[in-house]
């Protein structure tokens, strides 16, 4: 992380003017040692406050202490540790230990059953993850008390192959390049319960950094490489893995202020090209609340509207590419269109399914 952000990787850079901080951050102290916590309300003055944001799994059991308008005044006086879910926990003391102040839970951070707050906060998801220092994946937890740590097998994580010789005996050689440092990092996210939600691929895709607490590798993932034990100087991204939608900054600029036109000759085709493969990623993963079919997806579109200046976003539609982003078809037998109404009948985001 120290590295990334010295070094300026020029994916990953951090915002360099003034930014409006999130509407609620979680004050862990200033030492590791401290357990007080509290509810932050930064001001408007505090333009460039460091957090960290939490990207996890609830799982099936209810996460019963979270922020409501009733326990408001309370958490912002005190939250109590010992309530928090394991995940939470181990998010906050990795905050104290990394030497942050702040981070960003979603449940503790929204006010949870108020419709008017999670339309106003959902709208901000994509500055949240895109502006926090680094972001703390839960990837290899299914639920809210799974934590961070996992027990881990340091040599299944070397490639190998078997090799004969004209005498009949065997030689066992380990192959570096079976199998690339990114490519295992990509695989234990895919794997891993949290590469199957859909609000979780796109605070992947909006995050500068994360560190990935996966359920067989920890590591460490920036816009411009990838490290971890089995490589801890890191590996850059090939041009190859670099266009891949992940990773795709013409597509998505992560600093802000989100103001340059991406540097590719034919736009509406690279758009419409890097769009759908995401959609095509997005719409296999799963919703807990179908309606959130648009919504989870909502900051991308947000990002990619500050370097279209041509277009309009519509439904998950570019208006630039209007016909040929009416183009889609979903995977199977489509069933009956779900209800309550959450899009018109031309958009993808009307129905479920694969796109």
């Amino acid at each position: 992380l120290e590295k990334c952000r010295k070094e300026h990787h020029p994916n990953c850079a951090d915002p360099g003017e003034s930014w409006e901080p999130p509407t609620r951050l979680i004050c862990v102290g200033d030492s590791v040692d401290q357990q007080e916590l509290c509810l932050y309300i930064p001001s408007e003055d505090e333009t460039h406050i460091e957090y960290l944001a939490l990207s996890h799994c609830w799982g099936t059991a209810k996460i019963e202490y979270v922020l409501t308008e009733d326990n408001y005044d309370e958490l912002c006086k005190r939250i109590d540790f010992e309530r928090l879910t394991k995940n939470f926990k181990d998010a906050i003391c990795f905050t104290r230990e990394m030497g942050f102040k702040y981070i960003w839970i979603d449940s503790v951070c929204i006010k949870q059953g108020s419709r008017e707050d999670w339309a106003q906060e959902a709208g901000r998801m994509s500055t949240v993850y895109a502006r926090a220092a680094c972001t703390i994946s839960s990837s290899g937890s299914a639920t809210s008390e799974g934590g961070l740590y996992h027990d881990q097998n340091f040599l299944s994580r070397y490639p190998c192959v078997l090799l004969s010789t004209s005498s009949g005996s065997f030689t066992v050689k380990a192959v570096a390049d079976v199998i690339t440092h990114s490519q295992a990092a990509r695989a234990e996210i895919d794997r891993g319960p949290l590469g199957k939600r859909a609000w979780a691929f796109q605070e992947r895709l909006l995050s500068h950094r994360i560190v990935h607490f996966g359920a067989s590798l920890l590591f460490f993932e920036c816009n411009t490489l990838c490290a971890s034990y089995l490589k801890p100087e890191g590996s850059r991204y090939s041009k190859g893995e670099a266009a891949l939608p992940l990773h795709n900054q013409q597509l998505i600029p992560k600093a802000p202020p989100f103001d340059k036109a991406p540097p590719f000759d034919n736009k509406n085709k690279e758009l419409h090209q890097c769009w759908f493969t995401l959609v095509a990623m997005y719409t296999n993963c799963k919703l807990t609340q179908a309606i959130d079919r648009l919504v989870a997806i909502h900051g991308v579109s947000n990002s990619i509207l500050g370097t279209e200046k041509e277009s309009r976003y519509q439904s998950g539609l570019w208006t630039r590419n209007g016909l040929f982003d009416l183009l889609w078809c979903v995977q199977g037998t489509p069933g009956e269109r779900p209800k309550p109404y959450r899009a018109p009948s031309w958009s993808w985001g009307s129905v479920d399914g694969n796109v």
